[in-house]
């Protein structure tokens, strides 16, 4: 057993029309694609440079997809291919497979630009001192970070993922297993045309580099 938590990433293979599909229909499938492909890069940057030492890609689809052959500090993920018929199951899976080697775990997605490295330094630390779960909530209702100490399939069966009311959901059920649970700062998620919009022109406040 590691005595440090690992990361995992969830991500998708970026083919043109399964990718940000609900940005499709404002911005057509090819800019969708290019939008999805920019912000996993970011979130595969913060990661980096969180200088976590298990970073593990857990990819859903073509995992021999041109932009991870391509990938930038391609040597310091593990890939893996999700599994299950549906995103809890997957997140699950992925989970019990880390916990079987590693004493927690932190799980982010790839569409959050928000997520700072320092977020990610936190949920470990939190987990390291003793809670058992940590959530970042997402402002859409969901959370962009999830984090455990054991395994906890309860969190992820009958989920509607879907529903705005992901993270309410998951907090009942943390409290009714009395789990110890930790908070992060929310973020925003970048699933629908006014959050890319949201996102852009935060960006474009940022100080160039």
């Amino acid at each position: 057993m590691n005595e440090q938590g690992s990361l995992i990433i969830f991500a998708k293979s970026p083919v043109i029309g399964q990718v940000k599909t609900r940005l499709i229909p404002d911005i057509g499938q090819y800019q969708a694609t290019a939008i999805y492909k920019e912000l996993l890069t970011t979130t595969l940057a913060t990661a980096v440079e969180s200088k976590i030492s298990d970073i593990q890609l857990w990819v859903h689809g073509d995992i021999q997809h041109q932009y991870f052959l391509n990938l930038k500090n391609r040597e310091r993920f593990k890939f893996y291919k999700q599994t299950g018929k549906n995103l809890g199951q997957r997140m699950l899976n992925a989970i019990t497979c880390v916990l079987d080697k590693y004493p927690y775990v932190v799980l982010i997605g790839s569409d959050c630009p928000e997520l700072l490295s320092s977020d990610i330094h936190k949920a470990m630390t939190l987990l390291d001192k003793g809670k058992d779960l940590v959530l970042g909530p997402a402002k859409d209702g969901g959370y962009y970070l999830i984090g455990l100490r054991k395994h906890t399939p309860e969190l992820f069966i009958g989920i509607n993922w879907g529903a705005a009311d992901v993270l309410d959901e998951t907090v009942l059920r943390a409290n009714e297993l009395e789990l110890d649970t930790g908070f992060l700062s929310k973020r925003n998620d970048v699933d629908l045309f006014c959050d890319l919009q949201a996102y852009y022109s935060l960006k474009s406040q940022e100080p160039a580099s």
